[in-house]
Formats: structure tokens, sequence, C-alpha cells
């Protein structure tokens, strides 16, 4: 749907600065493109974060939407303003290259991506998190990364700082850098950047006359002003504690092992952190997860809780060197049948959200422990 709005909204502003005609009614229905991605983005932010089950197992990212009803709604509006603009701005960046240059534009559009990659790769945050292995893992985190990278320019969607996503620190960069390409992208628009324009070749002539340079710059200007405004206005709606989301360099593993160390109090949110996961992330806390399934094998074998569906087999999401070898012959022995007829998509990839929901009203503290 993202993909289809924003390719939508930069062809109709792309199509609108080439054509020699430019009717308002198509203005109009660029900005109600516009206007219709920054909803849903904001709709999708504001939900994860208010949700109850996120705000429990994740409440260092989730939990910046306040309590109170006002500051709420105040949130939620100044969320949407600033993604509007932002919305606006990549549009306007990418038709005005394309329409003066497509070769330049594609360069710039391979640069924002690649360095994305690159970065990744730099602080060995490149895997993503689904739990998958081989090449098939490498080739799907390169998918989701192009896609994470163009979806937050495109759209500005805060739930894309997560440090297992873009990471809130290259997510602020890149709002950043969408609001000075369009800058850019209109001073070449009106002939600037000729040689780096005529080294990649290209350059669009127009049949009729160029839209006005201080209609431009002037439009851009106002909304660089809302933009800022919206930008404080929501940080100070926001809780102040979450504040270091939007620049924090923590990369997906030690956002999983962090979570999994202070966290995680029981059981089940401890099995949801590290049981859905690929197991390169977890790989600096093996020793703690090997001694918590060590400890606590017998209690799951007694109590038998919720979460721990077919005598443990979920436990063999992961690696076997993460398990007691003990443990590991035992539940693989039980679930040999299940083992040999390959574990379904259901076992294997059950959600975060019924997990949590299986094991709610259950004490963590209330179970025995063995010493």
């Amino acid at each position: 749907m993202f993909a289809s709005l924003a390719r939508c909204s930069i062809f109709q502003l792309y199509a609108f600065i080439i054509s020699p005609r430019r009717p308002v009614i198509a203005f109009f229905s660029i900005l109600v493109s516009i206007i219709t991605i920054a909803f849903v983005s904001t709709t999708i932010s504001y939900d994860l974060d208010v949700d109850p089950i996120n705000r429990r197992i994740e409440r260092k990212f989730y939990g910046a939407v306040p309590n109170s009803s006002y500051k709420r709604t105040v949130t939620f509006f100044s969320m949407f303003a600033f993604t509007v603009i932002s919305t606006a701005f990549k549009t306007v960046s990418c038709a005005f290259m394309a329409a003066t240059s497509v070769p330049l534009f594609a360069f710039m559009i391979a640069c924002e991506v690649g360095l994305g990659l690159l970065i990744k790769i730099v602080r060995g945050d490149y895997l993503y998190w689904f739990p998958l292995n081989g090449v098939t893992a490498y080739v799907i985190s390169t998918i989701v990364r192009i896609s994470t990278q163009i979806c937050t320019g495109c759209t500005a969607m805060l739930e894309l700082r997560h440090p297992q996503e873009l990471g809130g620190g290259w997510w602020t960069i890149t709002i950043i850098w969408t609001h000075l390409s369009a800058y850019s992208s209109v001073y070449a628009y009106h002939g600037g950047m000729n040689n780096l324009i005529d080294w990649f070749g290209g350059r669009f002539v127009y049949d009729g006359s160029l839209i006005s340079s201080t209609l431009l710059y002037g439009s851009l200007s106002t909304l660089s002003i809302c933009w800022f405004i919206c930008g404080g206005v929501l940080l100070l709606a926001m809780k102040s504690e979450y504040w270091g989301t939007f620049f924090s360099i923590k990369t997906g593993s030690q956002f999983v092992c962090d979570k999994f160390r202070n966290c995680c109090y029981d059981d089940a949110s401890k099995a949801d952190c590290v049981l859905f996961v690929n197991g390169k992330l977890i790989a600096d806390i093996r020793v703690e997860i090997y001694n918590w399934i060590f400890t606590n094998y017998e209690i799951w074998e007694q109590e038998n809780p919720k979460w721990y569906t077919d005598n443990g087999l979920l436990l063999m999401n992961l690696p076997p060197t993460f398990i007691p070898e003990q443990i590991y012959t035992d539940i693989k022995r039980r679930n040999a049948f299940k083992l040999n007829k390959g574990r379904s998509f259901h076992n294997k990839m059950k959600t975060s959200a019924e997990i949590i929901l299986l094991t709610t009203g259950r004490s963590g503290g209330s179970r025995k422990h063995i010493t």
C-alpha cells in the first residue's frame, strides 16, 4: 500500500511538473495521496506505541505517547502533521530530480539506500531479526533493509526508528536528508548542478515554462518552518524519556540482549524475546539463555505453562549450543515424529502477541525454583 501510494504521488507530481498545462485539480490529487500516506503511517506508529502488550514487553521503546487523552490527541496530530510535511518533501525531492535528470535521480536513490546498507554492514547489524539461516537469511535481510530505507524516506514512519529496523540515529539522518534533498532537487530543476547533470546526462528539455523558483522556495521554506514546529510539539507532547529513541545508535542485537537482561521478568516474556529471532542476534547472551533453560526446564515440565507448547518444541528454535545437551536430546527424542515431518509454520512463527496473551494472569514470581 505504501509503495503504491508513494509511487502514485511521485508520478503525479512528476507529470504535473513536465506538463505544459498544470490544472489545479491535479495538485489536489497529489495532496490527497500524501495525506493518505501520512495518515496510515501515523496510525500504525501510534497504535503500536499505545498497545499494552508492546508497552509490557518492550517498554524501553514503546510508551512514548502519554496516557492523558489531551496529550494523546496533541501527539497524534503533531505526528500526523510532521509526517505529512516529511512525505511532501520526499515527493518533491524525487519528482523534481526525476524531472531534471532521471540518471541523477537513480543515483540519488542508490546512494541513500547503499549508504544505509553500508552502515548496517559496518555495525554488524545487517541480518534482520527473522529466524532464518544461510543464504535465505541474507536475501530476505537485503530485501527488508532496502524496503525499510525507502519506506522511511517516503513515509517518515516513527515505528521504523526501532533498533531492529532502521535505528533511531539513522532514521533521523534519513529524515533530515530527505528534507535537504528537496531543496537540492529544486535547485537542479532551475539550472543548478550543471556539471553533475552533464556528467550523468539526461537533462529534461521542457516544452512549457518552469514553475517559478520564488513559488517553490517560498513553499519549501514555509513547510520547513511548519516541520520544525510540528517536530518540536511532538517532542514536547511525548514522554521525555523516549527522546533518546530518535538518536539511538543501538543495534538490533544490542536491543534484544538488553531486553532479555533488563525488561523480561518472567519466562513467557524471555521466551518471546529469544525464541523468534535470528540466532546471531542473541549470540552475546548464549550463556545466559543456556543457564535460564538449565535452571527452569524441570519447572516447565512440571507446570507446563501455556507458552511451553508441544513438550518444549519451541526451544528447538534456538541454535543447539544454546540448550544443555541432555535437555536438547530429551526434547528431540520426545518430538522426533514432529521434527522428522517438519515443524508447521504456526509452531515456528507463533507471534509475540499470542505468547503474551496466552500467559496473561500468570505471575512469574509465584513459581518454585530448583536450587
